[in-house]
């Protein structure tokens, strides 16, 4: 059992999109060297094509070039547009066996 009572948000990074496109319900994302890992939580801006544009995407990282991000099923084909990517979030996974000094968790104690 945790307390957290401040929900926190930081701009990590923001890079161009060099391709964007879409297929089967997942758009991939090549943007030279994006240092992103997955489960960080991006926002997609400026492609051309608007189902591409979406807040608050939590992506899965293929390689230090790539990653993707889900999409309408309906989408397909080239963004176009000179799309950009702005990470500001990571989901954290965070769970507990119990609570004490012994387990690095006081009850009713604040994570940061």
């Amino acid at each position: 059992v945790y307390l957290s009572t401040t929900d926190r948000t930081f701009n990590y990074a923001s890079a161009p999109i060099s391709s964007l496109t879409a297929e089967g319900g997942f758009a991939t994302v090549v943007s030279a060297a994006h240092g992103l890992a997955s489960n960080a939580i991006v926002s997609i801006q400026a492609a051309a094509v608007a189902g591409f544009n979406l807040n608050s995407v939590t992506i899965t990282v293929i390689d230090a070039n790539t990653f993707l991000y889900e999409v309408s099923t309906a989408l397909s084909g080239s963004g176009g547009g000179t799309p950009t990517w702005l990470a500001f979030g990571v989901n954290v996974p965070i769970s507990s066996e119990g609570t004490g000094a012994d387990k690095g968790l006081e009850q009713d104690t604040q994570l940061a």
